[in-house]
C-alpha cells in the first residue's frame, strides 16, 4: 500500500487491520474505476493515501486516539467520497438540474454529485451494507 497506511495499520488489531485493508481496496476500486468523475476532482487510492499520509503526520505530532477512535477514522477516511459513484441514471433529470429545465450537461451532473456526494453516500450505504457486513470480525 504506502508507508503511512503501512504504519497506521500497526496501530490497529490484526482483525481490524484486515477489515481496513478490505475495505480501503473497495473503495479504490469503485474511485479510481469511476470514468465520469475520476477527472474532475481527485478521488481513488491515491486520495486515500494522501488522507493518510495527513493522518500520519497527525498522529506522529502527537494527536492521541484510542483504539477505536482510530479504527474509526480510518474506516471513514476510505468511505467518504462513495457517494461520487452513485449511478446519475437512478436520479430524475429535474432533481439533478435543482429544477431547472433543460437538458443536463456534463457540468451540472458534476456539480450535482460534488455538492450531494455525502448524501449519495449515505444512500450508497443504505443500498450496499451487505458488503461491510459481510467482512470477517476475527
Amino acid at each position: 500500500m504506502n508507508d503511512s497506511f503501512d504504519l497506521i495499520e500497526t496501530r490497529l488489531k490484526p482483525n481490524q487491520g484486515a477489515i481496513l485493508r478490505a475495505v480501503k481496496s473497495h473503495c479504490e476500486r469503485l474511485l479510481d474505476h469511476t470514468p465520469r468523475f475520476r477527472y474532475f476532482t481527485l478521488h481513488g487510492e491515491a486520495h486515500l493515501n494522501g488522507l493518510f499520509g495527513i493522518l500520519r503526520i497527525l498522529l506522529d505530532g502527537g494527536v492521541n486516539l484510542n483504539n477505536e477512535q482510530l479504527f474509526t477514522l480510518v474506516l471513514s477516511i476510505c468511505i467518504h467520497d462513495l457517494g461520487m459513484v452513485v449511478p446519475l441514471r437512478e436520479k430524475e433529470i429535474r432533481e439533478i438540474l435543482d429544477g431547472r429545465s433543460g437538458f443536463p450537461d456534463p457540468p451540472a451532473l458534476e456539480n450535482y454529485v460534488r455538492d450531494r456526494h455525502h448524501d449519495l453516500l449515505d444512500l450508497y450505504f443504505e443500498q450496499h451494507l451487505d458488503f461491510l457486513a459481510g467482512l470477517p470480525r476475527s
